[in-house]
């Protein structure tokens, strides 16, 4: 049986009194369906610093109660 992971997602800009959103990952889970199940689809995530792709496999990548940041994803001028 697959064990579920619950991570913490916190809004980038709500201010430091804003609750991150609880969201449960499955195996296999990706940025895109958090994402998605946030319905954030034009944000992008981040752990530790680093910006995470859109494919990336969160289950695989988190601990259970690890906690992310969304911000939007702003094109780059180049």
């Amino acid at each position: 049986m697959s064990q579920l992971k619950a991570i913490s997602v916190k809004l980038a800009g709500r201010g430091d009194k804003s609750e991150a959103e609880r969201v449960i990952l499955n195996p296999g889970s990706t940025v895109e369906d958090v994402l998605k199940q946030m319905n954030i689809p034009d944000y992008q995530l981040s752990f530790n610093g680093r910006f995470l792709d859109k494919k990336e496999n969160l289950y695989d990548l988190l601990s259970e109660g690890s906690s992310l940041s969304a911000s939007p994803d702003l094109p780059v001028a180049v």
